[in-house]
C-alpha cells in the first residue's frame, strides 16, 4: 500500500510540475535517446539493430519473432523469449499490433537490457508504432492470402506413420486484412486500425499417438482481430500527451479423428475437439515535458489484461460403443501494471557533457484466476476436479544513473538499479539483495582522437556491464498461436529455484562506417550466465513428473555487414549478412531437460547461425529475398509420443525464409499503390532444425488513399 501511495505521488507532483513550467516543443528532448522502460540511454552509447517495420510488410506471420530472427541471431534467436517495450511502455505486447502499425523495430545489445525485465534468456526489442503520415489526413489499405503447405513433420511430438505421401491432407490457408485512417491537426495527431489475421495451423502429425494409423485430421483455425488506437496532443509549446489503447481477441478451433486396427479385430475411433479463446486489452498514456532547456520529464503508465480459455473434449469408441471420455478446461487472467516516471537533465560544462536521470518504476502482475478443471474421466462424470493456482509479482524500482560526454568522442554511463518493496528481498540463505544492482556502459568514437575524415568514416567502441537477479524479471504474457497447445504456460510464471540469485552480463563491440555510411560493420560480444529449467511431462499432459533445472553459461560473437549501393541512379540495392557463433558452456548434460534455446548445440560444440537479406529495386519494380541458415546445429529425434530427445549428430540447414516481387503502380488521384507476390520458406535443405514448418505462396497489396 504504500509503494503504491508513494507511485501516485510520484506521478501527481511530477505531472503538476510539468505542466507548471511547460513552454516548448517536447518531441526533439527525446529523439537522441533510448528509452527501455526502467533506463534511459542515449543512442550513441548502444549497440542496436534496426528494422523498419515497412521491410516485414509481405512476410506472413502471427509472431513478431518469427520475422526478425533473419536480423538478430538466426535459428538462435527464434528459439529464445522476447521482452518488448513498446513506445517506452514496458507492458504491451507487440503480436497485439499490426506490422502495418510499426515504424521500426531495434534490437538493444547492451548488457543493461537486464535492468529492464529481459532475464538474461530473452532479447530486448524496443518497438516505435507508426503515428501515421506527414499529411493532413489518410487511409491505409493492405492485404495478403497465400496457400499453406505442411512441408514436414513438426519437431513436436512427431508420428513416424504419418509418411510425407499425406502432407497433401493437410494443406491450408493464410489471410490477412488490415485497414487504418489518420488525421493531423497543428496540435493532434490521431489514427486507428484494424486487423485479422486468419491462420489454418496444420498440426495434426504433432499429437497423435505413434500407434495411430493417420485416417483424418482437422488444422487449428485461428482468426486472430487486433484493434488499435493512438492520440498524440500538444499541451502548449514543451509538452506531447500520448496515449495507445487497442484490444486483440483471438479465436482457436480443431478437431481431429483418428482409427487404429487392434488384434483382436476391433476397430477403435478416437476424436478430439479442442477450442481456446485469448482476449488481449491494454493502454498506457504518457506525458513527455521539456520543463526547462535540458530538462526532460516522462510520466507514464499502462495496463494490460490477458485472458485465456482452452477446452478440451476426447472420446474413445470401441466398435461404435464410447469406451472412455475426458473434458477439462483451462483458464488463465493476468493483469500487468506499470507506473514511473523518469527525469533527465541535460548541461554543456566547457567540452563536457554531464546528464543525470532517475527512472522510478513501480511494477504489479499477478494472475488472479487460474484453474484446471476436470469433468469427465474415461466416461464417468463426477463434480470437477479444480485445480486453483495464482501468482502475483509488485515490483518498487529506483535507477538513477550519470551520463558524462567529452568532446563528442567519449560517453560513459553508470548507475544502480534499487528495490524497495519487501517482496522483491531474498530469503534464501546466502542472498542479499538489499543491495543496489551495478550498471556501466561507454562508447568511444575513435575517429575523433585518431583525427579520421568523420563524413565518410566512423569507428565506434561500446562496452557494458550489468548484474540483476530473475526475481526482477517482468511476468507479461502474450497471444499465442494455439493455446490449448500449451495450456497452462500462459499462466504459470516459473522461475529458477532461487529467483535472487544474481546474474553478471558483460556485453562489448564495434561498429564502422564507411562510404557516408553506405558500408558499414559490426561487432557485438555477450557474455550471459542464467538458470534455466524446464517442466518435464509423463506421457499423461495433464501431470508433471519433475523439474530439471541447468546453470547455463552462453558466449555470442556476432558478425553484420551491411552495403547500400553508393548511386542516386533508378536500380538500388540494399542487403545485409549476419552470423553468430553460439557457445554454450557447461549449459547441460541431459538434452530432454531443456528449453528448446539450449538443445540447439551439440554437447561441447559451438555452432553458427545468422542471415543474409536483399533488397534490390529498379524504379518502380523491387526485389526482396532473406536467407536463414546455420552451421554444426545438434540434430535430434524422438524415439516414441512422450516428450523426450535423442541426440543424434549434428547437421547443417538452410532456408529460403523469404521472397517477394512487386510493383508500385502509379495512379492518379492515389498516394500509393503496390502489389506483389510472396513466398515463404519456398525452399529448404533440411528438416531438422528449420524454424517453421509450413511453406506459404500468395500475393497481396497495399493502397495510400
Amino acid at each position: 500500500m504504500k509503494i503504491a501511495l508513494l507511485a501516485c505521488a510520484v506521478f501527481f507532483v511530477s505531472g503538476f510540475f510539468s505542466l507548471a513550467y511547460a513552454q516548448s516543443d517536447s518531441e526533439s528532448a527525446v529523439d537522441s535517446t533510448y528509452d527501455l522502460g526502467r533506463t534511459t540511454f542515449k543512442k550513441r552509447n548502444v549497440q542496436a539493430i534496426t528494422i523498419k517495420g515497412s521491410d516485414l510488410e509481405k512476410m506472413p506471420f502471427t509472431d513478431i519473432k518469427d520475422a526478425i530472427n533473419i536480423y538478430v541471431n538466426g535459428i538462435y534467436s527464434a528459439k529464445q523469449n522476447y521482452a518488448y517495450v513498446i513506445d517506452g511502455i514496458l507492458n504491451a505486447d507487440i503480436n497485439a499490433y499490426s506490422i502495418y502499425d510499426i515504424d521500426e523495430i531495434s534490437i538493444i545489445q547492451n548488457a543493461a537490457t537486464a535492468l529492464n525485465g529481459a532475464d538474461p534468456t530473452k532479447v530486448l526489442v524496443l518497438v516505435k508504432t507508426r503515428r501515421g503520415g506527414t499529411e493532413s489526413s489518410g487511409v491505409t489499405v493492405a492485404g495478403q492470402s497465400d496457400f499453406v503447405r505442411l512441408m514436414k513433420i513438426s519437431q513436436f511430438l512427431p508420428n513416424p506413420e504419418f509418411s510425407a505421401n499425406d502432407l497433401h491432407k493437410v494443406n491450408t490457408m493464410y489471410h490477412q486484412y488490415y485497414v487504418s485512417a489518420y488525421a493531423n491537426t497543428k496540435n493532434i495527431r490521431a489514427g486507428i486500425s484494424a486487423e485479422i489475421i486468419h491462420n489454418d495451423i496444420p498440426l495434426g502429425a504433432d499429437i497423435v499417438p505413434v500407434d495411430f494409423n493417420y485416417e483424418q485430421y482437422g488444422a487449428i483455425n485461428t482468426n486472430r482481430y487486433k484493434f488499435n488506437g493512438y492520440l498524440d496532443v500538444k499541451l502548449g509549446e514543451r509538452n506531447l500527451l500520448s496515449v495507445n489503447t487497442g484490444y486483440a481477441p483471438q479465436r482457436d478451433l480443431t478437431n481431429e479423428y483418428n482409427t487404429v486396427t487392434i488384434p483382436n479385430g476391433h476397430i477403435n475411433k478416437y476424436d478430439a475437439n479442442f477450442y481456446s479463446s485469448q482476449n488481449l486489452f491494454y493502454t498506457d498514456i504518457k506525458l513527455t515535458t521539456q520543463i526547462a532547456q535540458g530538462f526532460t520529464n516522462k510520466i507514464s503508465a499502462g495496463f494490460q489484461r490477458l485472458r485465456s480459455n482452452a477446452q478440451e473434449v476426447t472420446h474413445t469408441y470401441d466398435n461404435g460403443t464410447l469406451a472412455n471420455s475426458f473434458e477439462r478446461d483451462s483458464v488463465s487472467a493476468i493483469n500487468s501494471y506499470v507506473a514511473k516516471d523518469d527525469i533527465s537533465y541535460e548541461t554543456q560544462l566547457g567540452d563536457f557533457t554531464l546528464q543525470p536521470n532517475v527512472n522510478f518504476t513501480y511494477r504489479q502482475a499477478g494472475n488472479p484466476h487460474s484453474m484446471n478443471e476436470i469433468n469427465s474421466y474415461n466416461g464417468q462424470f463426477f463434480p470437477p476436479l479444480i485445480n486453483q493456482y495464482s501468482a502475483t509479482q509488485k515490483l518498487a524500482i529506483l535507477t538513477p544513473s550519470i551520463t558524462l560526454g567529452y568532446l563528442d568522442w567519449v560517453s560513459l554511463q553508470g548507475g544502480f538499479q534499487t528495490y524497495f518493496n519487501s517482496t522483491a528481498k531474498s530469503t534464501v540463505e546466502g542472498h542479499d539483495n538489499t543491495t543496489p544492482l551495478p550498471f556501466a556502459t561507454a562508447n568511444i568514437d575513435l575517429t575523433k582522437p585518431l583525427d579520421l575524415d568523420t563524413n565518410d568514416m566512423h569507428l565506434n567502441l561500446f562496452g557494458s556491464y550489468a548484474q540483476n537477479f530473475t526475481y526482477a524479471n517482468d511476468l507479461t504474457s502474450g497471444l499465442l498461436d494455439n493455446y490449448f497447445i500449451h495450456v497452462g504456460n500462459n499462466a504459470n510464471f516459473s522461475t529458477a529455484p532461487d529467483p535472487y540469485q544474481v546474474y553478471t552480463q558483460i556485453q562489448g563491440g564495434l561498429t564502422a562506417s564507411f562510404l557516408g555510411n553506405k558500408l558499414s560493420f559490426s561487432y557485438n560480444y555477450s557474455l550471459k550466465r542464467f538458470s534455466a529449467g524446464q517442466d518435464i511431462l509423463t506421457t499423461d499432459v495433464l501431470y508433471i513428473d519433475h523439474y530439471s533445472n541447468t546453470n547455463a553459461r552462453v558466449e555470442l560473437h556476432r558478425v553484420g555487414i551491411d552495403f547500400a549501393l553508393p548511386t542516386d541512379g533508378n536500380f538500388k540495392w540494399r542487403t545485409n549478412l549476419n552470423g553468430t557463433l553460439v557457445i554454450m558452456r557447461d549449459s547441460y548434460k541431459v538434452v530432454n531437460y531443456l528449453p528448446e534455446f539450449l538443445r540447439l548445440a551439440y554437447p561441447g560444440k559451438p555452432f553458427i547461425t545468422g542471415g543474409f537479406v536483399n533488397q534490390f529495386s529498379y524504379k518502380d519494380l523491387y526485389l526482396d529475398f532473406g536467407v536463414i541458415y546455420c552451421m554444426n546445429q545438434a540434430k535430434l529425434d524422438h524415439p516414441n509420443s512422450t516428450q523426450t530427445y535423442e541426440l543424434i549428430g549434428k547437421t547443417n540447414t538452410f532456408d529460403l525464409q523469404n521472397i517477394d516481387l512487386g510493383y508500385k503502380i502509379p495512379v492518379t488521384h492515389i498516394k500509393s499503390l503496390e502489389v506483389y507476390a510472396s513466398a515463404r520458406n519456398l525452399f529448404q535443405n533440411d528438416q531438422s532444425a528449420i524454424v517453421e514448418s509450413r511453406r506459404f505462396i500468395g500475393a497481396g497489396f497495399k493502397v495510400g488513399l
